[in-house]
């Protein structure tokens, strides 16, 4: 009688929570909304003066490429905030392109993805996955093309993201999509109206207040990825799910970026495994406290049999992996994360850089952005933890990008 009456109330709840549920549209937008995203876009605009110093030209020549694009209907007029005008990142990308000024994808032809991974919860692997995305996407000298797709149910990438929506139906995640012929749905419809599976991957991919990197979000019941892949392996003895990520996502759209960034949630399960199948190289955060880096030494020992046993090719397509440090403080956690360096080798395991415990990651959080889209000025956290967490993801991205060029090179040469 106990567990009847527990049932009827849950059933209850559940019609209640049916009905007063929200679209993904209307969510995201909902989220958007608390971000402020003029706020972030203003943020990242450039003076004239800075606009024509990043195109390695003087404010006069600078200023005629502008007007030239402008009479031609080639860009929208610039922000004017007497006496200045404001340049975003948009039109500098439409001028730095106009003018031929060379970007990452002219001198580089490798398509990195990269899996963020470590099965315990707590390690910082969201903040590093959007803002190491959003610090190789920001410098105008690279313009790098990077996605960030989001695998973790929990779908809180797309809130730091901003995503630019001007759609007007429901959102598809990488799930939606990888188990679109699995089931009936959004994807279903739109095939049977017509729709190329890359179109519908592609207009599934929203953009960013930064023009150059992309996302495709996550959402709560993505969690039957794993329930469904483990069906299948029921049945036939093999985890074909586990290539879905490759195969119906990253190789439709492999051409159309430079990085690809996967941020998985805190398990071991099928969804995760795609990620480590359709990467060629891993980052590994860890956070240095003695019970997370026991929980992930735990991890990094079982890796090479969890791969050789779980991905259909035994892990050859993972090239290179990194184990990140992640919120440091050197005034606490110095001993820890000496032991963690002294454990894996100072050599080719561990990242050099650390991204710092910061109060600035966490008022980026609130803000619904990252903490490289805060200006000090706007006085949303102390100005020293905030220039520390920047300088330290810059310098954290900066290796990584030297890692990525070497990655690439040795691969283009035969040596990987």
């Amino acid at each position: 009688m106990v567990m009847s009456n527990v049932l009827e109330d849950l059933e209850a709840v559940s019609l209640k929570l049916q009905e007063s549920s929200i679209s993904r549209f209307e969510q995201v937008c909902r989220d958007r909304q608390k971000g402020g995203i003029e706020r972030i876009v203003r943020n990242h605009t450039l003076t004239q003066n800075e606009a024509a110093k990043a195109c390695g030209v003087v404010a006069n020549t600078f200023k005629k490429y502008y007007e030239e694009m402008l009479e031609k209907g080639l860009i929208e007029p610039v922000i004017v905030e007497k006496p200045k005008k404001l340049f975003s990142l948009s039109q500098m990308h439409a001028i730095m392109d106009y003018m031929e000024i060379p970007k990452w994808s002219d001198s580089h032809n490798y398509t990195h993805v990269i899996n963020v991974q470590n099965q315990k919860g707590g390690t910082g692997k969201s903040t590093l996955s959007v803002s190491v995305s959003a610090a190789l996407a920001l410098p105008l000298h690279n313009r790098m093309r990077t996605l960030i797709i989001d695998l973790d149910p929990q779908g809180s990438l797309r809130n730091f993201l901003a995503p630019q929506i001007e759609s007007d139906t429901d959102l598809l995640s990488a799930v939606d999509i990888m188990l679109g012929d699995e089931e009936e749905g959004v994807y279903s419809e739109y095939i049977e109206s017509g729709h190329s599976h890359e179109d519908i991957l592609k207009s599934s991919i929203q953009e960013s207040h930064i023009p150059n990197l992309h996302i495709l979000p996550a959402f709560t019941d993505d969690e039957r990825f794993s329930s469904n892949a483990w069906m299948s392996y029921a049945e036939t003895g093999e985890f074909n799910h586990v290539k879905y990520l490759k195969e119906k996502i990253i190789d439709v759209i492999r051409e159309d970026y430079d990085c690809i960034i996967i941020d998985t949630g805190p398990q071991i399960n099928p969804l995760v495994w795609s990620a480590q199948y359709a990467c060629n190289g891993m980052l590994v955060p860890v956070t240095p406290h003695q019970l997370d880096w026991s929980s992930t030494s735990a991890f990094l020992r079982n890796l090479p049999a969890q791969i050789k046993k779980n991905l259909p090719n035994q892990g050859e397509n993972i090239k290179w992996l990194k184990v990140a440090i992640t919120n440091f403080n050197p005034l606490k956690d110095s001993q820890i994360a000496n032991t963690i360096r002294t454990d894996l080798g100072l050599g080719s395991l561990m990242m050099a850089n650390d991204s710092l415990s910061s109060i600035a990651f966490e008022s980026a959080a609130k803000n619904y952005c990252t903490v490289l889209d805060i200006r000090k000025v706007e006085k949303l956290c102390p100005d020293k933890p905030l220039q520390d967490a920047q300088t330290s993801i810059e310098a954290f991205t900066r290796e990584l990008t030297a890692i990525l060029g070497l990655v690439e090179h040795q691969s283009n040469n035969g040596s990987l």
